[in-house]
């Protein structure tokens, strides 16, 4: 950008590379099976049922997707992604 200099540049570049904190995020990468808890309101008992996430490593690892599918009981199967 205007009035930038190559300093500004190289620390911005520095700054978009992943480090320790994205190497941690690697270890959560894989097929994980879990146990899911709803609530239909508060007060009520929890409904569970197993779900399975799969987390997947994303743009040179600076973040990670997460697709969720499962089935809870009497009201069908559920599916969700998050970044």
């Amino acid at each position: 950008p205007e009035g930038w200099t190559m300093e500004d540049m190289q620390q911005c570049m520095m700054a978009g590379t992943p480090g320790d904190h994205h190497k941690f995020l690697q270890k959560m990468v894989g097929v994980w099976d879990a146990n899911t808890q709803m609530w239909m309101g508060p007060g009520g008992d929890a409904m569970t049922s197993m779900a399975t996430w799969t987390m997947t490593s994303m743009y040179e690892g600076r973040y990670i997707k997460t697709d969720v599918n499962g089935d809870f009981p009497g009201m069908g199967p559920f599916i969700g992604t998050g970044y």
